[in-house]
């Protein structure tokens, strides 16, 4: 008999298969809640925030727009991929207030940090990041970045090679961005 998984535990869909969050098997044995397994850990959400407070201080509002809370991608049938941050460009991708669907045009930018994603069907965790990346990409996203709080480094479409997040990178053409000052000055060290 085959185990049937509530939808709500899954993440994201990649070629018609279902990126369960991580650790939703402890969701299903009862050692977790749907809660435990979904919401941001404490520093996703400061990485979160402090990019977010820094690309709404700095992004030209009238020729960008910025999406947040896992805003949904819908790359082709089949392929259905959660956004941490995406950028859009307002001309080629406008805001639809009345859009209930997740959105089929694709931003410029794509920001994660610390996915929620459970990687345990891809060979490895990296494999995961490249496989998505390249989904973005072909789907018309200018550059994916990846922030990985724990190691504190960055990485970039289907490259993957971490650099420091103190190195600083171009996020929009003319925007640089460097993770680590942002994080420590949300936080207050620095």
């Amino acid at each position: 008999m085959e185990l049937v998984i509530d939808k709500q535990l899954v993440y994201e869909e990649m070629d018609g298969k279902p990126v369960y969050y991580k650790n939703y098997h402890k969701v299903l044995l009862s050692q977790a809640t749907f809660d435990d397994v979904t919401g941001s850990s404490e520093s996703q959400f400061v990485v979160i925030s402090a990019i977010l407070k820094e690309l709404y201080r700095t992004v030209d509002d009238a020729e960008y727009w910025i999406a947040t809370n896992e805003a949904g991608l819908h790359i082709s049938p089949g392929n259905n991929l959660a956004a941490g941050i995406a950028i859009f460009n307002r001309q080629t991708a406008p805001p639809r207030v009345r859009n209930f669907k997740y959105q089929d045009l694709p931003p410029e930018v794509v920001i994660e940090a610390d996915i929620k994603a459970d990687t345990s069907e891809f060979s490895t965790p990296v494999e995961y990041y490249r496989q998505k990346s390249r989904k973005l990409r072909d789907f018309g996203v200018g550059k994916v970045v990846w922030v990985n709080t724990e190691a504190r480094s960055v990485m970039f479409n289907e490259d993957l090679a971490p650099v420091s997040w103190d190195t600083p990178f171009e996020v929009l053409p003319g925007l640089p961005l460097a993770i680590g000052p942002l994080v420590r000055a949300f936080v207050g060290e620095g």
